[in-house]
């Protein structure tokens, strides 16, 4: 690359593209624009959004009861809980067939990730992390985003 024609920085470039449209003439002022969406196109897609989380909406799918040994020397913890996967009133026998047809390796993924947790992760009031990797991991077994949440009932944790 030569001297006299240096690459403007990236900052610049996109400054200097946000000014064409002033410069070609469509720019401040002037005529009327148009909207850039119609405002009845907007609340019907947050509408829809909206209702796709409403939690009246949802159900407590049961995916059992589950004991999980984690050994970190010198000691044992038994962790102890009662997992429900929250799925979308409409989806809940769609649901239901597919933690029939995959439900030993759900339970399988289950335990792997409480088995592979932290012990600062398993502490945590909320289980935030914990859920969050449930929620994926059930999503990826079942190859769907059915599941919005997880929900723990009787969760323990204790010392061997």
């Amino acid at each position: 690359m030569n001297a006299s024609r240096q690459r403007l920085p990236s900052r610049k470039r996109f400054y200097w593209l946000g000014l064409l449209p002033v410069f070609l003439g469509g720019g401040c002022g002037g005529g009327e624009s148009a909207p850039l969406m119609d405002a009845a196109a907007l609340l019907a897609r947050y509408e829809h959004g909206r209702q796709a989380y409403d939690p009246r909406k949802l159900t407590e799918v049961d995916l059992g009861q589950f004991t999980v040994t984690q050994r970190r020397e010198p000691a044992i913890f038994f962790i102890r809980f009662q997992l429900f996967a929250i799925v979308s009133d409409d989806q809940v026998e769609n649901f239901a067939r597919l933690v029939e047809t995959h439900g030993e390796r759900l339970r399988s993924e289950v335990r792997e990730i409480v088995q592979g947790s932290d012990l600062e992760q398993l502490n945590d009031p909320a289980l935030v992390w914990l859920k969050a990797e449930l929620v994926q991991a059930i999503n990826r077994r079942v190859a769907t985003t059915i599941v919005h949440d997880v929900v723990f009932a009787e969760f323990t944790f204790e010392r061997g």
